[in-house]
């Protein structure tokens, strides 16, 4: 029969060689081993049917050697619950007995509650090298994870955050993802999508050489590319209608937005080249105009200036071409069909007009006008201030006021001046002709 043992107000130790127990509060144990917390009898080594309680600090290593039977513990309780500082080391270890446990899990914590602290204050403060630490895969919302982290679903972080290691949120392929929907259908290689749906619709084929080898930087860049490969679009929806086409550069907010299977194509600046469809065109332009300021066809080697261009200046003022400096050519045509000439008449008296010409020679003023880049050399040349009263054809005036002349128009003017001294030779040759004759006759 077992003796049992009550003790109330204060805690002995005992030890015994067939059993032990220990005995503090109101604890009810016997001799063979079993012991009780509220209740009248012991039915195990340790059975509580009551709150666990301590207002000071307190350390339990609890370890079992055995099968642990937790069936009645799949609800929710308090297990234990503290007023002071209080440290809780749990070892789980699989049961001795059988070997395996009896559930697939070891232990599983369901909660903590903690009734203390200041808000903000951690629910676990911890010690050591491991936090926490898992030999395996993780994986938060799927039951099969592959990887060391696996994460089906969205991730929010908040703050300044780091990611070590040569690649930054990489996908099957060699491919770099980074923004909503960037890639989300990419099935090619070798392609960097950054952005809000850059990249989005990329399918490919890396066997084929399809969707491959692009790079798409801005909120919907290259949105529709589908198989085309070697694009590099940057800006807000920079080639975003591209589908196939190969060998892109689109830069700029929607440049090349338009075009859908162009390749070999630069567009840099903002709405550049937007409503281009065609190939191998180059587009320099900060407007959707179709007269960019620099336009060029790369298939036939063509390069267009839309507006003044400036040779070693940055003024070239009301002129189309202003070099600023010598210029070597080896020859030069100007438009002449009568197609597209009207109110055509001869020049008179273009040799009284040459007779009124100056021809000089002088030196730049080259400390005056550094900007201009004006030769050191003596030149030799007209006075525009004088020519113009007398040809006014020759002379323009820019926007500044200073002039300049036009030096191969006097050729169609020296043409009918050396026309009309012929003709005036000629007379003089008759008339002396007619002189000898009337002289022989006397």
């Amino acid at each position: 029969m077992k003796k049992t043992v009550a003790v109330i107000l204060f805690s002995v130790l005992f030890f015994l060689e067939t059993a032990s127990f220990v005995c503090l509060g109101g604890m009810l144990g016997d001799v063979d081993g079993d012991s009780s917390i509220g209740l009248t009898e012991a039915l195990h080594a340790l059975q509580i049917t009551a709150d666990i309680k301590s207002s000071i600090p307190v350390s339990y290593v609890i370890t079992w050697k055995g099968n642990w039977k937790s069936g009645e513990m799949y609800e929710k309780y308090d297990a234990v619950q503290f007023e002071g500082a209080s440290y809780i080391c749990i070892l789980a270890h699989l049961s001795e007995a059988s070997d395996t446990p009896a559930d697939t899990k070891l232990w599983n914590v369901m909660a903590m509650k903690g009734q203390k602290g200041d808000p903000g204050e951690p629910a676990f403060d911890m010690n050591g090298n491991d936090a926490y630490y898992m030999d395996g895969n993780v994986g938060i919302g799927l039951a099969s994870p592959d990887h060391k982290l696996d994460v089906n679903g969205n991730i929010n972080a908040n703050g300044v955050y780091s990611i070590s290691g040569k690649t930054v949120l990489a996908s099957d392929g060699d491919n770099i993802c980074l923004g909503v929907g960037a890639g989300e259908k990419n099935t090619g290689s070798g392609n960097s999508f950054l952005g809000y749906y850059a990249g989005y619709s990329n399918l490919g084929d890396t066997q084929k050489g399809l969707g491959i080898l692009n790079t798409f930087v801005g909120y919907n860049a290259g949105y529709k590319n589908t198989d085309g490969s070697k694009n590099i679009f940057l800006g807000h929806s920079a080639g975003y209608q591209n589908t196939v086409g190969n060998s892109n550069t689109f830069v700029g907010y929607y440049a090349g937005r338009q075009n859908t299977q162009g390749s070999g194509n630069v567009f840099i600046g903002y709405y550049a080249g937007q409503n281009e469809t065609g190939s191998d065109k180059l587009y320099i332009e900060n407007s959707d105009s179709d007269s960019p300021l620099v336009y060029g066809d790369f298939s036939n080697n063509i390069l267009a200036v839309g507006g003044s261009l400036g040779v070693n200046t940055k003024t070239p003022g009301s002129y189309k071409l202003y070099v600023s400096g010598n210029a070597y050519t080896i020859g030069t045509w100007q438009a002449s069909d009568i197609r597209w000439k009207k109110n055509i008449s001869p020049i008179d008296h273009a040799l009284d007009k040459i007779m009124k010409l100056r021809g000089v020679r002088y030196k730049w003023k080259t400390d005056e006008y550094p900007e201009k880049n004006f030769p050191e050399t003596p030149q030799i040349g007209l006075i525009a201030q004088e020519t113009e009263p007398v040809i006014p054809e020759l002379v323009n005036t820019d926007t500044d006021g200073y002039k300049a002349v036009s030096y191969e128009k006097l050729t169609p003017l020296l043409v009918e001046a050396i026309k009309e001294q012929q003709a005036q030779i000629k007379e003089l040759q008759a008339e002396i002709q007619k002189l000898k004759t009337e002289r022989l006759k006397d």
